[in-house]
């Protein structure tokens, strides 16, 4: 069973759940370019006895062809309903909790060989419609203050199989990252009055040197301190604390937004493995708001080229060998056939490239 586990106070929380060690892993087994149908793949149309009970369908109608199912991680890091086996510790420093949350899987498409950069807008947005309804799900239950949604794409990103998938994972705590970026935006917040990333899509937009995409109220740059080559950020222009709360007109520009920024990435770097992960506001339990009003969601998206070495493990410090502004141009470049709009081409000056 799962659980999670800490050392020492200050250190953050590790979930240790040995059941996910018997997951199938498919790309260690077999080549990049390996056919785009499966007949035991649990993910495909066809296959839907080989999977837990469906939790969301969309269309919702049992006698219509899902287009996006959402089904419980067969293979959970964390499980509803945990138990904590005794265990003698010898020191008082051992801190574990039983390894409560929800672990649950989005199947994109029932299409094995589709992407999200190749879905249609309809799809797309129908899988961006799944994502709001399961973390609006999540954070409606008090033992679940954080909903972290992400997408391992390719297997160097940590996906176990080919067919488009992504995942969210309900947590009973708030890990110390996110709470450490909640804390910094909730104190900008009161001394400015504004928001700390809205000022940075002001300036982004203004100078456009590391805006890839901008359109239809999402903006799509290479962050300024970027930790790795060609990391992105996809953020709404507006401001918005909780990703649950986005409505409709919100959920097309998003899916059009991420779609964009993907398929530059593919057009740049090939079929690259990412991950993608949303950052969102905590569900606060103290009255009047339920959001906390600094922060402001987004998603990042991260191009697996590099490597962590010692250095990065040891110190939490990145080493980037590729520019933002290098990045984002050449991503510009590769407009996929179609135009930026709204997106400078590099005509104002940054002294902080």
């Amino acid at each position: 069973m799962p659980e999670l586990r800490r050392q020492n106070e200050g250190e953050e929380w590790v979930i240790v759940s040995p059941d996910r060690s018997t997951r199938p892993l498919e790309f260690p087994r077999v080549q990049r370019e390996a056919s785009v149908s499966s007949d035991t793949c649990p993910f495909c149309a066809g296959n839907e006895g080989m999977t837990p009970p469906e939790l969301y369908r969309d269309p919702s109608e049992q006698t219509e062809s899902w287009r996006v199912r959402v089904i419980p991680n067969k293979f959970p890091a964390l499980n509803v309903d945990p138990r904590l086996d005794p265990i003698e510790f010898p020191a008082s420093h051992y801190a574990r909790l039983a390894g409560s949350g929800s672990h649950e899987v989005i199947v994109e498409s029932p299409d094995h060989g589709s992407t999200f950069e190749s879905m249609s807008e309809d799809q797309a947005v129908r899988v961006i419609a799944a994502y709001v309804a399961r973390v609006r799900h999540h954070l409606a239950d008090p033992r679940f203050p954080y909903v972290q949604l992400f997408k391992n794409h390719g297997g160097a990103a940590g996906a176990s199989l080919r067919h488009p998938h992504s995942q969210i994972i309900a947590l009973p705590f708030v890990p110390d990252r996110i709470q450490r970026m909640v804390d910094a935006e909730d104190a900008h917040f009161a001394r400015n009055e504004s928001c700390q990333l809205c000022e940075i899509i002001e300036n982004e937009s203004r100078l456009g040197l590391r805006v890839v995409h901008h359109a239809e109220g999402f903006l799509v740059w290479a962050p300024f301190d970027s930790r790795f080559p060609y990391e992105l950020t996809v953020a709404p222009c507006e401001h918005l604390p909780d990703f649950s709360d986005i409505e409709q007109k919100h959920q097309l520009g998003l899916a059009r937004a991420l779609g964009e920024a993907i398929r530059r990435l593919v057009c740049t770097l090939g079929d690259v493995p990412y991950n993608f992960f949303l950052f969102t506001s905590p569900r606060r339990t103290a009255p009047p708001e339920t959001s906390h009003p600094g922060v402001h969601w987004r998603l990042s998206i991260v191009p697996r080229i590099g490597t962590l070495a010692g250095f990065e493990f040891a110190t939490g410090v990145h080493i980037n060998p590729v520019s933002p502004v290098a990045a984002a141009k050449r991503l510009r470049d590769n407009d996929t056939g179609k135009a930026t709009p709204n997106a400078s081409t590099g005509g104002t000056h940054d002294p902080l490239q």
